[in-house]
């Protein structure tokens, strides 16, 4: 009876589903068309880390739109940032958690939409249906700019439950996705790192003189009064993924190799057990100052700017130290190897080199580029190609960093 019971409710849920899809992802919301305005979006609601590296090329939408008004579509992660960058008039944020919930959409195209606007541009190169292009297709304008890109980040739909999602392959969502943009900027195969490819689009859309430079922020960061009074380090224990984490005890290992009697740990507030299980595990005579979770954005920044080192998982940490010339290091999965670091950009004098962060990976290769469709089974619950990164690898690292000094 138990069997029916549950084949019954996955026939209704597969029902449910693919209705949703039909009906209201591949629909269009139903608002006022107004007159053509002055008014210029922009689509960014990737990641935090994304953001920063975007930095450099989010400036040239006011040098070439200076009389229009510039409105920015962005993730609420990182509104923070977006409501001090100096070039967009109006900030509308997006809450990636609300993802599937349709009647936060609805709201959210109708808020949109008080504009017809003259030009959206949607610079991300992996592109996302249930995101970036559903809101390029629901939005009124006279031209949509996209990038042709490619359709990894749908793999993320397994999460909302969508039966959909089996058929991918054969449904060709990008290719339904293609059409609803006015001009798709074409990939440039030489362009690999992100903040070539960002600068890419801007060549092909807005500014074809344009030459990438390293991400700053163009704003004024406040002090926080968290900061401490001593040099210090910042260790970064967690990532978005458990699988991309550095094992805690080989961070215990690099606090007490650190040579400052500082160590700040740093994460927001998903990670808290991982900061209270190193303090609980930490035996060292280093002075630990615990401030995961207990920062705002800006005031993180804050505290980075000042570091003398830090050291890190793949997260957004290490795009925000490239930002602040802040010294780094990042520990390194293989999965997307050369897509967000090493860093690549198209002007990169001398003096800029020391502020890259300095990489330790896995020294086997062989399956590097994998987008972390790993081929391996779990090791210790990480991937591979984290686990096996051995704490010789970051101290040389950071005995490298420390030659260069800040």
């Amino acid at each position: 009876m138990t069997k029916i019971i549950d084949e019954i409710k996955y026939q209704r849920d597969k029902l449910r589903d693919r209705r949703l899809f039909k009906h209201f992802w591949l629909g269009r919301i139903k608002c006022e068309l107004k007159p053509v305005s002055k008014t210029i979006l922009v689509i960014r609601l990737d990641a935090i880390g994304d953001c920063i590296i975007w930095l450099d090329q989010a400036k040239e939408y006011r040098k070439a739109f200076p009389d229009h008004r510039i409105v920015l579509l962005h993730n609420k992660a990182w509104s923070e940032i977006a409501e001090r960058l100096p070039w967009f008039d109006e900030c509308i944020p997006f809450d990636r958690g609300r993802i599937g919930d349709v009647k936060y959409y609805k709201g959210l195209i109708h808020a949109i939409n008080k504009y017809t606007y003259e030009k959206v541009y949607s610079p991300v190169f992996s592109r996302d249906m249930m995101t970036v292009d559903w809101f390029v297709h629901n939005t009124n304008a006279q031209e949509k700019i996209g990038y042709m890109g490619d359709y990894q980040n749908n793999r993320g739909l397994a999460h909302l439950n969508l039966y959909i999602q089996k058929k991918y392959d054969k449904l060709n969502l990008k290719g339904i996705a293609d059409n609803w943009y006015t001009q798709l900027v074409p990939n440039d195969n030489n362009c690999v790192m992100e903040l070539q490819r960002n600068a890419n689009f801007v060549r092909k859309a807005i500014n074809p003189d344009f030459q990438s430079k390293l991400p700053v922020f163009p704003f004024k960061l406040p002090l926080s009064n968290q900061i401490p009074t001593e040099k210090y380090a910042i260790l970064f224990l967690g990532a978005s993924y458990i699988q991309k984490t550095w094992p805690l005890n080989n961070f215990i290992e690099i606090a007490q190799y650190i040579p400052y009697n500082t160590i700040v740990l740093c994460g927001d507030k998903t990670e808290q057990p991982i900061a209270d299980e190193f303090l609980s595990l930490y035996k060292g005579d280093k002075t630990i100052f615990n401030l995961t979770g207990k920062t705002s954005l800006i005031e993180l920044i804050s505290i980075i700017s000042i570091a003398s080192i830090i050291i890190t998982n793949d997260t957004s940490a290490s795009h925000i130290a490239v930002a602040t010339k802040t010294p780094s290091i990042c520990i390194l999965g293989g999965g997307h190897y050369g897509r967000f670091h090493p860093y690549q950009t198209d002007t990169l004098c001398e003096d800029e080199k020391r502020y890259l962060p300095k990489i330790a990976i896995s020294r086997s290769k062989d399956c590097f580029n994998c987008n972390f469709i790993c081929k391996h089974p779990l090791q210790n619950n990480r991937w591979k190609c984290i686990d096996e990164i051995e704490v010789e690898d970051v101290i040389a690292a950071i005995n490298e960093t420390l030659k260069q000094g800040k």
